[in-house]
């Protein structure tokens, strides 16, 4: 609980995480991007997300959350073998709402060959208009 006993909305534990948690503030999108593995994102994503707390002041008090990412855009991108991405849903969802912003996401179910997904229009199509949701105002 270290980096809620802290003002500042950074990580405590000093590691290769730190400064990218540091600097996320200064996006305008911020777009995670990982397969699907049993129901949920890669450990490594997880244990960013779960990092992701100390950017978050939570007040028991109050009731209240502070933080200084309103203003960015967020994106999820995943690939799977099957067609339920409910956990990962959920997990950025809840994420997103603490941010106060709304999802956008790209998930792509029953992914085979990815030489099959490389040349599908459809998929392309989709990564477009996905990108333009992050990037268009």
């Amino acid at each position: 609980m270290g980096c809620q006993k802290s003002k500042e909305f950074a990580c405590v534990i000093k590691d290769q995480a730190s400064p990218l948690l540091r600097r996320i503030h200064l996006c305008d999108v911020l777009v995670f991007a990982t397969p699907l593995y049993f129901f949920g994102p890669t450990a490594q994503l997880k244990t960013f997300t779960d990092r992701m707390y100390s950017l978050f002041k939570f007040d028991k008090a109050t009731r209240t959350i502070t933080h200084n990412l309103s203003h960015m855009k967020f994106g999820v991108l995943s690939t799977a073998g099957s067609s339920d991405f409910g956990s990962l849903r959920t997990l950025f969802d809840v994420l997103a709402g603490f941010i106060g912003v709304k999802v956008e996401s790209l998930l792509i179910p029953f992914v085979g060959q990815t030489a099959a997904l490389i040349k599908s229009a459809a998929i392309k199509e989709k990564s477009f208009i996905f990108g333009r949701k992050l990037t268009i105002s």
